[in-house]
Formats: structure tokens, C-alpha cells, sequence
């Protein structure tokens, strides 16, 4: 098996409100999953994931800026192409 791997996302012309709603839910899938990882180890192991938090901060960033986007988009009658790749490298645990 090849050790990395490129999978195509999402890819096409969306309207701002479409696109809204894919990113937004992507955005927040990974917002979600944070914030379960984060509370996961605080109670089985009584510590703070600086990771997990600085990841949603991150995350909530990209939120907002991903908010102007499709506002500006949607005033002036645009629309956006969105091209979004996955790249997976598999690498041996030492």
C-alpha cells in the first residue's frame, strides 16, 4: 500500500449559502471533536489539552473569517469555488 494518499474533498462552484453550510458543518465537526477530546482527558486524566483547546480557538477563527467571506459573497452576487484535499501519509509507529 502506498504511504500517502490524496483524497478530494470537496470540489466544485457553490452558492455562498451552500457553501456556507458545508464549511460551517465541516468547521464544526472538528470544533465538536475537540471539545470531546478535551473534556475526555480532563476526566480520565485530570489534565488540560492545550491542543485541543488552541484548536478551537483556531477553529472559531476560522469561523469568523469564513462568516465574511460568504457575507461579502452574497452582497455582491458571487460565487465561490471550493476546492478541498485530504492528505494522508501513513507512517510507522516507533
Amino acid at each position: 500500500m502506498e504511504s500517502k494518499h490524496v483524497l478530494k474533498l470537496i470540489d466544485g462552484n457553490f452558492l455562498p449559502s451552500d457553501a456556507g453550510k458545508v464549511l460551517f458543518d465541516l468547521i464544526n465537526c472538528k470544533i465538536n471533536y475537540h471539545q470531546i477530546e478535551k473534556i475526555s482527558n480532563e476526566v480520565r486524566f485530570d489534565k488540560d489539552l492545550s491542543n485541543s483547546t488552541n484548536r478551537i480557538k483556531q477553529m472559531q477563527e476560522m469561523k469568523n473569517n469564513l462568516q465574511e467571506i460568504i457575507s461579502f459573497t452574497t452582497e455582491n452576487g458571487m460565487s465561490l469555488n471550493i476546492e478541498s484535499h485530504i492528505i494522508i501519509t501513513c507512517i510507522k509507529e516507533k
